[in-house]
């Protein structure tokens, strides 16, 4: 398997894979369609190498702490920060008003909680979800100022590391070890 942690420090981070279910239900789905889809990714996440003995996988909608973070995130969160979201513009244009829930503005504010959540160093996105990350750090800081307390750290922990994902299937049966998919 491709590793998007550098081999120096490998064995001091917890590594997570989670099935992110509940950004899937962003546009209108099909319940059949995302439960196999959340069983089928699982079984890829598997297939592709995932030591279930030194790394976690789950489905994010079975852990409640993503959504009440969510919650608490959202209402320090600006409705221009979220207005200015690229993909929110692009993807509600496309679906039309009427198809377009809440749920795909805030999305990026559940993308936040993901992250912030587990503190993480390290997060493998595609290109698309840069702004995403940006917002994430921005809020950090803005619930840091706000309300003391916890101190989210900066994302991108060591260093500032964030890895571009080549393509959005990076989790296909192309994946292979001779591929230099992250950088």
């Amino acid at each position: 398997m491709v590793s998007v942690i550098p081999v120096e420090g490998r064995d001091s981070y917890d590594t997570l894979f989670f099935i992110v279910d509940l950004h899937a239900i962003t546009l209108p789905y099909d319940t059949q369609q995302l439960s196999r889809a959340t069983r089928d990714t699982a079984a890829l996440y598997l297939a592709c190498g995932v030591d279930i003995s030194k790394a976690s996988v789950f489905v994010q909608s079975h852990v409640r702490a993503h959504v009440e973070l969510m919650w608490l995130l959202s209402s320090a969160t600006p409705i221009g920060w979220l207005n200015r979201m690229i993909q929110f513009k692009e993807k509600s244009r496309k679906a039309g008003d009427e198809n377009v829930g809440v749920a795909l503005l805030t999305y990026p504010v559940l993308m936040a909680s993901d992250i912030l959540l587990y503190q993480s160093d390290f997060v493998p996105v595609g290109e698309d979800q840069k702004q995403h990350l940006e917002l994430t750090r921005e809020l950090a800081e803005r619930v840091n100022h706000l309300y003391g307390g916890r101190k989210w750290k900066k994302l991108g922990g060591r260093g500032g590391a964030i890895f571009k994902v080549n393509s959005i299937l990076f989790l296909t049966v192309q994946l292979a070890t001779h591929h230099n998919w992250f950088r």
